[in-house]
């Protein structure tokens, strides 16, 4: 990845000027306004009702966490500046890092820490995550001991969830509701605007702990619905920086002067879901069919234009205790022919609807290419584009056969995903839960690491004969953007750090 900068720190988006060379080790200049746009706008900023990388991204700008995942994968102390387990992971001691305030310049204290620890635990979003602990306690105004009823090897790692940061105690006096609308933190950032579908405006923190951050003054996060438009915008300088741009374009746009594109961790895995619930894959012969239908490679080739890699497991290759020997499934259309044409004579239908999310490049093109391979060999595909939101809620409800799909995670630790994969009931296709379930909870006490890789394996193995996930490959977090832009990393959670981030002197 090469990044490079431009021009005078106060420039902004739409400023024409000409571009330098890409230089990675530019330091930016401080000021400047930056202009982000993903496919969504965030859905809510109080951290503990999200549940969406969408709205990830713009608080972790102003909420911190315990922990971080940094851009190697790896777990640090961020709000704390030690921690210690005892021998079998039951209790652990924080030490809280000295001198942290948040945006209104009030100093975070033990009470901040034991409040958001024990909010996280019991919201509905993430409760099954934090299960296991008993008592959140101040030990001293500098210390915050967690008691758990079993081993809790992974806490770190899950205290590094971005939908779990340090807030005010009882939130400053708001509502959860008016905490959305005001969220305060101790992030390099603070809101000042959102309004509603168009934009969201982050400024500086005056507050912030760390020294000499962030560089820019302010960061506009807007929502381009279409790849295209949002690298229309891009190359015409109205956006600084974009998600996912269309991959028939990756390699014009980092030839460009003026664009940079970066590919950072292999923790983007896609699925086709087949729902066994509707009845339209109850049928394991047809999941089968299905799955050895599918040319894989040229999905890869032509909708991902060659950038990712395949696999077979349905943890992203990102992810600790990713299992690289289960190796994607070798086409073979004459035996989904056959399995097939066995299942239809016992009754089964080969009829049925995959729905996609409307306007995305990758999902426009995979759902071709899967359509014609299965078509080959008996099926009959109908393609459902719908938006974005209709698609989740639909899926959501079970009000569907197959649908393009992907669920990254917030921490390096499989626990999340997995635990998403049991709560939702297999990804809302029905698949097999219970066995999963009891893996992971071995799992999650395991304090032998290869105990855990064992179990973890097993939980790969589980779900890859199941055939409800169809794992079609893995992506990188694909971003692009203006030249002028330095100091931009997107760690393998996918929610970028943007203190770090600025234009170049």
């Amino acid at each position: 990845m090469a990044t490079a900068a431009l021009a005078l720190a106060a420039c902004s988006a739409g400023e024409a000027t000409e571009p330098v060379a890409a230089d990675p080790t530019a330091t930016p200049a401080t000021g400047g306004t930056l202009h982000i746009a993903d496919e969504r706008e965030a859905s809510a900023l109080n951290p503990y009702t999200a549940i969406d990388n969408n709205s990830a991204r713009v608080f972790a700008q102003i909420l911190e966490t315990l922990f971080r995942t940094d851009e190697n994968g790896e777990v640090v102390p961020w709000l704390v500046e030690s921690s210690e387990a005892n021998a079998d992971f039951t209790a652990w001691t924080f030490r809280l890092r000295e001198g942290v305030t948040f945006s209104d310049g009030t100093p975070m204290t033990v009470d901040d820490v034991v409040y958001s620890i024990d909010t996280v635990r019991q919201s509905e979003a993430w409760v099954s995550m934090f299960a296991e602990i008993e008592t959140v306690e101040a030990t001293s105004p500098s210390t915050v001991v967690v008691t758990t009823s079993v081993p809790s090897p992974a806490l770190e790692a899950s205290l590094s969830l971005p939908f779990a940061p340090v807030v005010p105690a009882d939130l400053a006096g708001m509502t959860p509701e008016e905490f959305g609308q005001h969220p305060i933190g101790t992030g390099p950032f603070r809101l000042e605007s959102w309004t509603s579908g168009q934009r969201i405006t982050l400024v500086r923190n005056e507050s912030y702990w760390v020294p000499g951050r962030p560089y820019l003054d302010s960061i506009v996060f807007e929502a381009v619905p279409s790849d295209s438009n949002r690298t229309q915008q891009l190359r015409g300088g109205d956006l600084d920086i974009i998600a996912t741009p269309p991959r028939p374009q990756l390699a014009a746009l980092d030839e460009a002067p003026a664009t940079v594109v970066g590919e950072f961790a292999m923790a983007f895995p896609n699925y086709l879901l087949l729902n066994q619930e509707s009845g339209a894959f109850a049928d394991p012969r047809l999941r089968e069919a299905v799955d050895l239908a599918i040319h894989r490679d040229n999905i890869l080739a032509a909708a991902g234009d060659g950038v990712g890699e395949l696999g077979g497991s349905f943890l992203a290759p990102a992810l600790d205790f990713h299992d690289e020997s289960l190796e994607p499934v070798t086409r073979d259309p004459e035996r989904a022919e056959e399995l097939l044409a066995e299942a239809v004579a016992d009754g089964a239908d080969p009829h049925f609807t995959l729905s996609i999310s409307a306007g995305g490049t990758y999902a426009n093109l995979t759902a071709q290419i899967i359509q014609e391979n299965l078509e080959d060999v008996g099926f009959t595909v109908t393609i459902e584009q719908l938006d974005g939101a209709t698609v989740l809620a639909e899926v959501g409800a079970g009000r569907y056969d197959a649908t393009l799909f992907t669920m990254t995670s917030d921490i390096i630790d499989p626990l999340e995903v997995i635990g998403y994969y049991v709560d939702l009931n297999a990804l809302w296709t029905g698949g097999e839960i219970d066995e999963v379930a009891t893996l992971l909870e071995a799992a999650k006490q395991a304090v032998d690491q290869q105990t855990r890789s064992d179990l973890y394996a097993r939980i790969q193995q589980v779900v890859y004969d199941d055939r409800s996930l169809v794992v079609l490959g893995y992506q990188p977090w694909i971003w692009a953007w203006r030249a002028d832009v330095v100091g931009y990393e997107v760690p393998m959670t996918g929610v970028p750090w943007l203190a770090d981030t600025g234009f170049r002197e």
